[in-house]
């Protein structure tokens, strides 16, 4: 028995492709199925601002996709022939349109959140600035107080009458000194 008697059954595919596995799997260039992508005929699943990941498709999407494509018009068709007008079915169109518009809204409340958040930090940046005026005010009412308490005290010091000296001798210096002038 040779090993050409039994072919090997094809691998299953994974549920998930990359973009070049896609492009293998339908013959269609790169360029093709990022339009799709972009679109939105078919979902990216890279996570939200992962740019630099690479695409991911799942596999049961993209050939569900495929199945709503007209065939190709042969090589060398000339140009002008119309294609036959391919629409998915309406429930499923109607589901796009759905899903599309859902995506719309919430694109919609994205952009009022990412205001808010905007108009919520210029707020909370004029409430800084309040808050170092008045702990700048506060600071120098303190230091004016604590000027004003020094300058009291000094006066305090300055105006307090000063003992008189007593006169030489005691008490008889004194007597005498009244007598003298007596």
């Amino acid at each position: 028995m040779s090993g050409h008697d039994n072919p090997a059954p094809p691998a299953p595919l994974p549920d998930i492709l990359t973009l070049r596995e896609a492009c293998a799997l339908t013959g269609k260039s790169e360029r093709t199925l990022r339009r799709w992508l972009a679109s939105g005929a078919l979902a990216d699943l890279r996570p939200d601002g992962a740019v630099n990941a690479p695409c991911r498709i799942r596999t049961a999407e993209l050939r569900a996709y495929l199945a709503t494509l007209p065939e190709p018009l042969p090589r060398g068709t000339p140009a002008g022939v119309p294609r036959p007008d391919v629409t998915p079915p309406a429930p499923e169109a109607a589901l796009v349109d759905e899903l599309r518009a859902r995506v719309d809204e919430l694109r919609g409340d994205k952009v009022r959140a990412l205001a808010d958040l905007d108009a919520t930090r210029a707020e909370l940046a004029r409430e800084r600035e309040d808050l170092a005026l008045t702990r700048r005010a506060l600071e120098e009412e303190r230091q004016a107080r604590a000027a004003l308490e020094r300058t009291v005290a000094e006066a305090a010091r300055t105006a307090a009458p000063s003992p008189s000296p007593a006169p030489p001798g005691g008490l008889r210096g004194l007597l005498s000194g009244l007598l003298r002038r007596g």
